[in-house]
């Protein structure tokens, strides 16, 4: 009846059409009929390109159908019909980009050739490079991401990438000591640093950070850490108390 009505409203009055299409779209929109409202949006589109309702209901059709390539393409059109300021346009891209890098998670040979499509400055960006990584590691590449986060880390420190760290699986894990060593004096270092030692089995270079970790801001993670210390100098008792501790503090 919704249709019908349009329909009929258009019949009767044909200038205004092309409002009428949009509150047909919009409405298909709410509704979850993302194929309908984009078959009927693209023919509007190749005779309306820069009308700023249009392009915004194809940018809502093409994030909820997770067509991501489109939506990349379509954001740089947003942006100059006003639709998007600045930080809006570099959320979408971000979430765009997330969702490209999700899509072909499933091996590295799919991966990686997106990653290279990334405008240099994105590929800069902590919570994409943390992304990335965070699927390479997933597809057993960690080797690949320790490089990655590593680079990125003596351009600029990043809370994300440094708490990712202690999740890597290494052979070696010098080269990342090496780093963490010249920049300790900036924050969240010394935490990263820690357990870092702890997977390298530098057990008393471990327990020294985390215990001063523990003094300045006792956190959950910090106190697991001197736990999994305890545990290999075999100090049960000891081990289980901060494992104690450690839970009480993630509320679990």
């Amino acid at each position: 009846r919704r249709d019908q009505y349009l329909q009929k409203a258009q019949e009767e009055n044909p200038k205004a059409e092309l409002a009428l299409t949009l509150t047909q779209t919009q409405l298909q929109i709410e509704q979850g009929q993302y194929d309908t409202a984009l078959a009927m949006l693209e023919s509007v589109y190749s005779l309306n390109p820069r009308h700023p309702m249009v392009l915004d209901q194809l940018r809502q059709v093409h994030l909820a159908r997770e067509d991501w390539t489109t939506l990349i393409d379509l954001i740089p059109v947003l942006h100059k019909v006003g639709k998007l300021t600045p930080k809006q346009e570099e959320d979408l891209l971000q979430q765009a980009w997330r969702g490209r890098l999700n899509a072909a998670s499933g091996a590295l040979e799919t991966l990686r050739p997106i990653w290279q499509e990334l405008p240099r400055k994105l590929r800069q960006d902590p919570d994409l490079l943390a992304a990335y990584g965070d699927r390479l590691r997933q597809l057993g590449a960690d080797n690949e991401a320790a490089e990655l986060w590593l680079d990125a880390l003596r351009k600029q420190v990043s809370p994300q990438l440094l708490a990712r760290l202690p999740k890597l699986k290494l052979d070696s894990y010098q080269p990342m000591l090496t780093l963490l060593q010249k920049i300790q004096d900036q924050p969240d270092v010394d935490a990263a640093l820690a357990q870092v030692y702890l997977l390298a089995g530098q057990l008393d270079d471990a327990q020294r950070l985390l215990e001063q970790e523990v003094a300045k801001a006792p956190n959950a993670a910090v106190y697991h850490a001197l736990g999994q210390v305890m545990d290999k100098r075999r100090l049960t008792n000891k081990a289980n108390e901060y494992y104690r501790q450690a839970l009480q503090l993630a509320d679990v």
